[in-house]
C-alpha cells in the first residue's frame, strides 16, 4: 500500500511540473521589460536614464519615448519624438570594429506597436539610409548606440557586447 501510494504521489507531482513548464515555457512567455512616457521629464522622474536603458543623449524635448531591453545581452531598441528635426546625437570619433553600414541590426524579438514594421527584422545602415534615416553611431558608458533619425523620429538600437544589435 505504501508503495502504492508513493507512486502516485510520485506521478502527481511530475504532472504538476509538466504543467508548470507548459504554462511557463508555452502559454505565458517572458517578456523583456519594456517602458513608455510622454515626456523625457516623466523618464526621469522614474529612473530610466539612472538604470542605463535609455541613453542620456535622449534631449529635453523629446516625448513619446519607449525603450525595451533584454537584461541577458544588454540589447535596447527604443524609440522618441523630437520637438526639434535638426538635432542630431553625440557622434563617436573613433570606434574599433564595423563602421555604421556593416552592423546588422536586428529588431526586436517580439511585435510592437511602437517599433516600425520596416526595421523589424534584419537590417543595416545602409538599407535605413534607403529608407530615408540619417544614420549615426553613438557611444555611452553602456556600450556603442546606433541611432536613426527621420524627420523628428528616432531609432536606436543599443549593440549587443561584441556583436551588431
Amino acid at each position: 500500500m505504501k508503495r502504492f501510494f508513493v507512486l502516485w504521489f510520485t506521478l502527481g507531482l511530475a504532472a504538476i511540473a509538466i504543467v508548470i513548464w507548459f504554462e511557463l515555457r508555452w502559454v505565458r512567455p517572458a517578456r523583456p521589460p519594456q517602458t513608455h512616457f510622454a515626456t523625457r521629464a516623466e523618464a526621469e522622474a522614474a529612473g530610466v536614464f539612472a538604470s542605463g536603458w535609455m541613453p542620456a543623449f535622449v534631449p529635453a524635448g523629446a516625448t513619446e519615448l519607449y525603450e525595451l531591453h533584454d537584461p541577458t545581452t544588454s540589447r535596447t531598441w527604443g524609440r522618441f519624438v523630437l520637438a526639434d528635426p535638426s538635432w542630431n546625437p553625440p557622434v563617436v570619433t573613433s570606434v574599433r570594429g564595423p563602421p555604421p553600414s556593416d552592423i546588422a541590426l536586428r529588431g526586436p524579438t517580439i511585435k510592437l506597436k511602437w517599433w516600425p514594421a520596416e526595421a523589424a527584422s534584419l537590417i543595416d545602415a545602409s538599407q535605413l539610409r534607403s529608407m530615408g534615416y540619417r544614420v549615426s553611431l553613438t557611444d555611452e558608458p553602456q556600450g556603442l548606440l546606433v541611432v536613426a533619425i527621420r524627420g523628428t523620429d528616432v531609432l536606436f538600437w543599443r549593440l549587443a557586447r561584441g556583436v551588431g544589435a
